[in-house]
């Protein structure tokens, strides 16, 4: 299968390295592609390497929003063997997929580096929740040529999709959902320090409102929200928001990007 030169895959390849240029400045990343598959196996693909993605097609490889479950892959795990190999030949390597599925779509976003930068891994694990951020930034920055891409979708061969439900790769089986919601359950630290609207207020605070607005949000009058936060502050060893911002990060309960700058 070859696509037209014209195809928005090869066109946008500029654009779609302009939005990235930020990314692969704080994080090496030099390798982006943003994808989405729809049920009757459709799609389309945004990438800043062509050559690359034309070996796709030219191996059949499988396209992996088809047969992985929602959450992140390294393409070491997940990617067959030939494929990683074609990569290295276009210098690149270390990539991370994300995949997320919708009721009517399945979107796709893969990063990665050169082959030589390890170090990269470490920068993923710690910044996830920025990559997402950014997913977000080039889906809303990119509409216009996500909307042309949309309506070139290509039909792949049936090689590359492989489409039976029980072929997704899962970390856990559905039998150790409930386990795994019990143990979540257990780990309540730091709300469980709280009152109950100690924890409401908390919750708030981390998702970036002043006392002002939380008092709005919960009825109660912002003395009586300061007198809370007070108490959230001493009862976490906290001397200011940031501190409890960082209390909420170090527990697991929210992710930011980018530590050094917030």
């Amino acid at each position: 299968m070859q696509l037209n030169e014209n195809h928005i895959s090869y066109q946008a390849e500029a654009d779609v390295k302009k939005l990235l240029s930020p990314l692969t400045k704080l994080g090496a990343i030099s390798y982006f592609c943003y994808g989405v598959n729809y049920p009757d196996t459709s799609g389309f693909s945004l990438h800043t390497h062509s050559g690359f993605y034309e070996s796709w097609f030219e191996n059949e490889f499988p396209f992996c929003g088809f047969h992985l479950e929602t959450g992140w892959y390294l393409w070491d795990n997940i990617l067959p063997q030939g494929q990683i190999d074609v990569a290295r030949d276009f210098n690149i390597g270390n990539g991370i997929i994300h995949v997320k599925h919708h009721h009517d779509r399945t979107q796709v976003f893969s990063f990665a580096t050169r082959p030589e930068y390890k170090h990269v891994i470490d920068f993923y694990m710690n910044n996830l929740n920025f990559l997402k951020r950014f997913s977000q930034y080039f889906v809303q920055n990119a509409d216009d040529i996500i909307q042309i891409a949309d309506k070139q979708r290509i039909l792949p061969p049936s090689g590359m999709v492989l489409d039976n439900p029980e072929l997704r790769k899962s970390v856990y089986n559905k039998e150790s959902f409930p386990l795994i919601e019990g143990f979540l359950n257990e780990l309540s630290y730091p709300f469980n320090l709280l009152s109950e609207r100690e924890s409401e207020s908390y919750r708030l605070l981390i998702q970036g409102y002043s006392n002002t607005e939380i008092s709005h949000k919960l009825g109660l009058s912002t003395k009586t929200v300061d007198v809370y936060i007070n108490r959230i502050k001493a009862k976490l060893n906290c001397e200011n928001r940031k501190a409890l911002i960082h209390k909420a990060h170090d527990s697991g309960i929210i992710e930011y990007y980018l530590d050094a700058i917030a």
